[in-house]
């Protein structure tokens, strides 16, 4: 990545979860309550639950070194966010403050802003299905 793209793609953000605030130069962030982010699982902490009314963030800040970069390369592909450079942060809301950056909500343009607020709602949507022993065939859960 070449310095001048690598610049723009930089944004200085406040992150603010009511517990802690983290400021620094981002060249990622993800907010995220899922098992994977684009069909990888990089990203994702193991410990990651879908009904605990938190959602996690991901933010890697820009790394000033080749080495950082290594580590964080290295961080990625291990799922270890205990190195220098990540940020990793489990919250029920994310207020973020920022330059103006594109932002995408699950994959689709969510448009540029400076501030926006994620929270998280516990157990907010309830799924209906018919027993499984009403069914003449069992539903295959693995994709749901």
């Amino acid at each position: 990545i070449g310095r001048n793209k690598l610049k723009a793609a930089c944004r200085k953000m406040t992150i603010d979860t009511g517990e802690s605030v983290i400021k620094g130069k981002f060249v990622f962030g993800a907010i995220y309550n899922t098992l994977s982010i684009g069909g990888t699982t990089a990203f994702i902490d193991r410990d990651v639950s879908l009904d605990d009314g938190l959602i996690e963030g991901l933010f890697i800040k820009k790394p000033k070194t080749l080495k950082q970069w290594e580590q964080v390369g290295r961080g990625l592909l291990k799922r270890d966010f205990n190195v220098p450079g990540m940020v990793f942060v489990r919250a029920k809301k994310f207020n973020i403050y920022s330059e103006e950056a594109a932002w995408t909500l699950d994959g689709e343009n969510g448009g540029k802003h400076k501030h926006i607020i994620v929270t998280a709602e516990q157990k907010a949507l309830h799924i209906a299905r018919p027993k499984t022993a009403d069914l003449k065939e069992p539903i295959n859960t693995e994709n749901v």
